[in-house]
């Protein structure tokens, strides 16, 4: 028959050939288990999947958090470099100019100008760079 083990196998054969139906045995057994028990390790790979990507996400934000205060550093060193590198002279010459002119006021009026729409821009920027975080917060409660 197909079960039998060959007639000149000895009894070696017949005792492999039983434990390597056991394991089949065994993994035919896993897999059922595994199938009747796939909604609680569907739920469970699906948590772990919500927590990688959570973890990502924390990730990143600290990541872009860093980044921006290095661009911050390296912006702050350059101003200060090239306010290391001017003549004193030049800049007492430009406000004696500024004052002489009777523009002294509209001067400062451009200036204060100049520095609303740097600090507008500076919001715009790290606004949009809160709210992509915010909106993968509120794609995921929708």
């Amino acid at each position: 028959m197909a079960g039998d083990p060959a007639p000149d196998a000895g009894p070696d054969a017949e005792s492999s050939q039983d434990a390597l139906n056991d394991q089949i045995r065994d993994s035919v057994a896993q897999i059922n288990k595994l199938l009747d028990d796939g909604g609680s390790n569907a739920r469970a790979m699906s948590y772990q999947l919500m927590v990688h990507t959570v973890g990502l996400s924390l990730y990143n934000a600290v990541h872009q958090q860093q980044q921006l205060y290095m661009l911050k550093n390296a912006v702050t060193t350059a101003a200060v470099r090239k306010a290391l590198e001017s003549d004193p002279s030049e800049a007492i010459k430009l406000i004696e100019q500024a004052a002489a002119d009777g523009a002294l006021m509209d001067t400062i009026a451009k200036l204060k100008a100049m520095m609303d729409d740097l600090n507008a821009t500076y919001a715009d920027v790290t606004g949009a760079a809160q709210s992509a975080g915010g909106q993968s917060r509120t794609t995921k409660a929708e």
